[in-house]
């Protein structure tokens, strides 16, 4: 290692911007054969050896000055990195730092907050003070963004320019503005400690990146709503809110009361410990409940596994269809494969719907909706509304309530303390002793 640093500044140069004179100035840090060199307003101020560069600190001024990192003569960064120091920021656009012309294989940007920070390009360190906003070029095959340990709300969408190849990072408070060349592998957002909220917006082209995005400790906001693309989203601790996009997602919160929700797509669902709801979406979803609390698990629309794992787990399921239940399976709104459901729900719809679940030995919630419908309830105490129309209710064995509601309808118990409510309309009641 070189050891010690220099410090180049405006004042390094006769034909440099006078510093807070209002003029901006731009630096410019290249690698020229075996040097390194600094441009201030295109002339030479400083010139290293590369194999003994020693850490460069670049000293803007208070006006809106500019730094550029140019890769395009090779590496122009010492071993030991570099110290950007924007200094105070008097006029609209802030100082700006470019990376043009390169590639890299890792970059990793940490934000001490919405002006200061690092960015590590393949474990070279750029520091930063005062800066806003930063445009980087490089291509990469992995850009990731760490946030600090606060309460942010983070933004990824297109940036100001659709179909660039670009997009733009942004928050409120809590990081500079950066707008970035799609990189060829991952783009991950690490939104560490606090009660964040990350929203996936539009991304431009749809880029071949993979999206990760961790919440951290905290009660966070991961929404993905917005984007066709597929993406990786991960909670932590904290009761959090994960929602994916129309593509085939992964959704993963190990701890507290987590909802997580698939959207379009054949999805991966995986909660933990705590009271879980985990509902898939169109698609052919996969969801796992885990832990030893009661979780509630909607696959919607496809052909899904729900795994409640532990606990005492709930189906709940919405649709204007026949509903076909038993303990391992589930037909309706596609067939669902069941392991470990203990308990279920079930709403119909206008129609007229048959919900069927003799075969299922939890007890079950039935509702029939406004249509003409058929409710038959299992073994244990079920609770079974018939709605509007004229419906038939009729439970197995344990002690269930039934409703009528509105019409003619007609009410069967069985063996086991039953109550029966027909409702309004000229009704049809049987017990059995």
């Amino acid at each position: 290692e070189a050891g010690g640093s220099v410090t180049i500044s405006s004042a390094d140069h006769p034909t440099a911007s006078q510093a807070d004179d209002g003029l901006p100035d731009t630096f410019r840090l290249r690698r020229n054969g075996d040097n390194i060199e600094v441009l201030i307003n295109d002339t030479v101020a400083a010139v290293v050896s590369a194999a003994a560069a020693p850490r460069l600190v670049l000293d803007g001024s208070s006006d809106d000055d500019t730094f550029v990192i140019d890769f395009s003569g090779g590496d122009p960064l010492p071993a030991d990195g570099i110290v950007v120091n924007g200094q105070s920021q008097t006029h609209g656009g802030g100082d700006a730092l470019q990376l043009v012309g390169g590639t890299a294989a890792n970059v990793v940007y940490t934000f001490a907050n919405a002006s200061d920070g690092s960015i590590a390009i393949d474990g070279v360190t750029v520091a930063y003070t005062g800066l806003e906003p930063i445009r980087d070029e490089l291509t990469a095959v992995e850009r990731r963004f760490v946030f600090g340990e606060t309460d942010d709300v983070i933004i990824l969408d297109t940036g100001p320019n659709a179909d660039d190849g670009m997009s733009r990072l942004r928050s409120e408070s809590s990081s500079e503005t950066v707008e970035f060349t799609n990189p060829t592998g991952t783009i991950a957002i690490d939104a560490a400690g606090g009660s964040d909220r990350v929203v996936l917006q539009s991304i431009d082209a749809e880029p071949a990146s993979k999206i990760s995005v961790a919440g951290g400790a905290g009660d966070d906001t991961l929404d993905g709503s917005a984007v066709s693309h597929a993406v990786t989203l991960s909670g932590g601790a904290g009761n959090d809110s994960l929602v994916g996009g129309d593509g085939d997602d992964q959704l993963t919160d190990p701890t507290g009361n987590d909802t997580l929700v698939g959207g379009p797509g054949d999805d991966l669902l995986v909660a933990g410990a705590g009271a879980d709801s985990l509902v898939g979406g169109d698609g052919n979803d996969r969801l796992d409940g885990q832990g030893g609390s009661v979780d509630t698990l909607s696959g919607g629309a496809g052909d899904d596994i729900l795994d409640g794992g532990s606990g005492t787990d709930l189906l709940a399921e919405v649709g204007d269809v026949d509903f076909g239940l038993s303990d391992s399976q589930l037909t309706g709104l596609g067939t669902d494969t069941l392991i470990g459901v203990e308990q279920a729900r079930l709403v119909g719809g206008p129609i007229a719907n048959r919900i069927e679940t003799s075969a299922f030995s939890g007890p079950v919630t039935l509702e029939g909706g406004a249509g003409d419908d058929t409710l038959l309830g299992g073994a244990a105490d079920d609770s079974l509304r018939g709605g509007p129309g004229d419906d038939l209710v009729a439970d197995g064995s344990g002690n269930d309530t039934l409703a009528g509601d509105a019409g003619n309808d007609s009410l069967f118990g069985s063996s086991g303390r039953d109550l029966l409510d027909g409702g309004t309309g000229n009704d049809y009641v049987a017990g059995q002793g």
